[in-house]
């Protein structure tokens, strides 16, 4: 299993925002390494995509000597940070203005990373930065949002 294939399955990934009312917010805009966004504008959000410098974080591989399984004695665990944008922080709307909606999206975000199926990768876990005024590079707006790093651990097959 590589970061590739993990980065294909969160790309695969419906994450729609419920309100406490029950209604839908937003869903969210997806990108993966093959769907890259060269340029980000309000409409686009919101929207998550591989950071654009430091996407494949930490690699590690560990050898499990004791496994007498049908896999490998290799475990393997990737670290892939994202960006998530949520809004474009105008002269009007502060950064407060979207912390209810960016926190319920990323609350979907969470769920449903932790249920991703992806054959062969367990351990998934999900961490976000705090939420605040993200700069984004190409376009040079400043945006609502924050990193999430996704870790997932693979066993290799014999």
């Amino acid at each position: 299993m590589s970061a590739l294939d993990i980065d294909t399955a969160i790309g695969q990934l419906v994450v729609t925002a419920i309100g406490r009312d029950g209604s839908t917010t937003d869903t969210l805009n997806i990108k993966t390494v093959d769907t890259y966004p060269e340029n980000i504008e309000a409409p686009d959000c919101p929207i998550l995509f591989p950071h654009p410098s430091n996407w494949k974080g930490e690699q590690v591989a560990t050898p499990r000597v004791w496994d007498t399984s049908e896999y490998n004695q290799k475990t393997h665990t990737d670290t892939l940070v994202y960006l998530f944008l949520y809004a474009q922080i105008g002269e009007d709307r502060g950064v407060y203005v979207f912390y209810k909606p960016a926190t319920l999206m990323l609350d979907a975000l969470e769920e449903k990373l932790m249920a991703m199926d992806v054959h062969m990768v367990g351990n998934v876990s999900v961490t976000f930065s705090p939420l605040g005024k993200q700069h984004e590079g190409v376009s040079g707006k400043d945006f609502v949002g924050c990193n999430v790093t996704v870790r997932a651990m693979s066993l290799e097959e014999k």
